[in-house]
């Protein structure tokens, strides 16, 4: 029988961080044990053995819980029904793009046999094409099967690769926290108790509905010592009972991916991302190698969330790296970063009430028959490249936007930008918590002017997708900034 690893051990061997080694235990996949005369915790040989099993079937995008089916109930008719289910996925998969590929393959025939005349491509206006590519639909889960571990690790990287898509640019503001690190072998879940109940018992979410939960590995890496720091904003000055300490967040700009809980193996293909991005690098912080360089795993929707979220199947979480521009030839290529910063600094990002102007689409057409604007002034919160709209179902901009919901938007004499809106229901819904407990905190009215007990009492959000920026000060060198939201990108 081999001798029993230590997690960095493990960790090195099998390519896996200590993070998802500490989340399959918590979820009860695996177990480690503390040796005698021995301060750190180890796995033997069958822990070993299910941990390759685990990442074998992870690779193969079959999930956490169905792993655990398996384990629970390893019966041959249990197992490969659970299979079955995943290469049913598969089909529907290879079926989409198999479409795809044959569309692609038909333009490119098209294309070629018309290469010495002007090309309209009217083949895409083709109802016969248009209706296949509507029916196009792929399956969250996708994988190739059968085939020998390194074809399987090239798969998993080839499929599982993010794209600008999937990756946001934020500006994250700079804020005091509250802050307080655990060691032990649990120290996500017992950090989580700890500041959970501070959150309840100072009544922190409604002095400060806005509230953000961060967190990260400090230190980052020690056998048998895993520890885990956690920081809520507070308001600056705010009174806070030991062991809790005050820190202060230097903020700055941030590439963020949103996962849900425990799949923090993605924190990889975050940093493939970076790696092949041409446009930005990692940024140094004030924070060292044992507080994981800046890194920071931040759970979303904090305030709706129970008392220890960091365990919880349904948490979601932003994984962050701090980032800057890259320099192109000496001169730093920064526009989109500092355009960011222009909206979040005049719109305030979580903390202004914004009048903006608001153009849709009129329901009526004009006298000669061609789709003209309706215009309206409104009041809107801003965050993170998003405008929130308090309003009623009934109104003329709401069913405008039901019917065409790209819109125009306008402040003052900076900024112009199109968007797409969407109607997000009930002001009060569930899913709606967080930002109407924003809405309430900025819009000194929202209480006087309006029912929220009327379920037809709506938030719409508008999404930007394209705007222009303009800064007489020049504050960050430029003037003017056309931006391009969806691909992160600025002129």
């Amino acid at each position: 029988m081999s001798q029993p690893q230590t997690v960095s051990a493990v960790s090195k061997n099998l390519g896996i961080s200590s993070r998802m080694l500490r989340y399959y235990e918590q979820v009860g996949l695996i177990e480690s044990q503390r040796a005698d005369d021995y301060a750190y915790r180890v796995y033997n040989e069958s822990a070993v053995r299910r941990l390759r099993q685990i990442i074998i079937l992870r690779k193969l995008r079959v999930p956490v819980k169905q792993i655990r089916e398996i384990f629970d109930n390893n019966d041959a008719a249990n197992v490969v029904e659970v299979f079955e289910r995943n290469i049913s996925e598969l089909d529907e998969q290879i079926t989409a793009l198999s479409t795809v590929k044959s569309i692609l393959a038909r333009l490119v025939q098209e294309l070629q046999e018309k290469a010495n005349m002007r090309l309209q491509l009217d083949l895409l206006g083709d109802s016969s094409v248009f209706a296949v590519v509507d029916s196009i639909s792929f399956p969250k889960n996708t994988v190739n099967d059968d085939m020998p571990m390194e074809d399987i690790n090239r798969a998993f990287k080839q499929l599982n690769r993010l794209t600008d898509r999937d990756v946001r640019i934020v500006y994250l503001p700079p804020a005091s926290v509250a802050a307080y690190q655990c060691t032990g072998p649990a120290p996500e879940e017992n950090a989580g108790q700890v500041m959970g109940r501070f959150v309840q018992e100072s009544g922190l979410a409604k002095i400060k509905p806005d509230l953000r939960h961060y967190g990260f590995n400090c230190p980052a890496t020690s056998d048998g010592q895993h520890g885990y720091e956690v920081w809520v904003t507070t308001p600056d000055g705010f009174s806070l009972p030991p062991p809790l300490v005050a820190k202060q967040f230097e903020g700055g700009l941030y590439a963020a991916h949103m996962i849900p809980a425990g799949s923090y193996d993605e924190w990889n293909l975050l940093f493939e991302w970076l790696k092949t991005s041409e446009t930005y690098e990692i940024r140094q912080t004030s924070q060292n190698s044992e507080n994981m360089n800046g890194l920071l795993e931040e759970t979303l929707n904090y305030i709706n969330l129970p008392n220890n979220p960091t365990t919880s199947p349904n948490t979601q979480l932003d994984l962050l790296i701090p980032i800057q521009e890259k320099n192109n030839g000496g001169i730093k290529m920064n526009k989109y970063g500092n355009a960011i910063k222009l909206l979040q600094e005049r719109c305030g990002n979580a903390d202004k009430d914004n009048v903006i102007g608001l153009a849709t689409i009129a329901l009526t057409p004009d006298e000669n028959g061609n789709p003209y604007p309706s215009n309206r002034m409104v009041s809107a919160y801003y965050e993170d490249g998003v405008f929130y709209i308090s309003t009623a179902a009934n109104k003329n901009k709401t069913a405008e936007i039901e019917k065409n919901n790209h819109v125009a938007i306008c402040g003052l004499d900076w900024f112009v930008a199109t968007g797409k809106a969407e109607n997000l229901g009930w002001v009060k819904a569930p899913h709606n918590a967080e930002i109407r407990a924003k809405m309430k905190k900025v819009f000194v009215w929202f209480d006087d002017h309006g029912n929220e007990d009327d379920p037809g009492s709506i938030v719409i959000k508008i999404t930007i997708e394209k705007g222009t920026i303009i800064d007489n000060e020049q504050k960050y060198g430029q003037w003017r900034y056309d931006v391009d939201f969806v691909n992160k990108v600025a002129k």
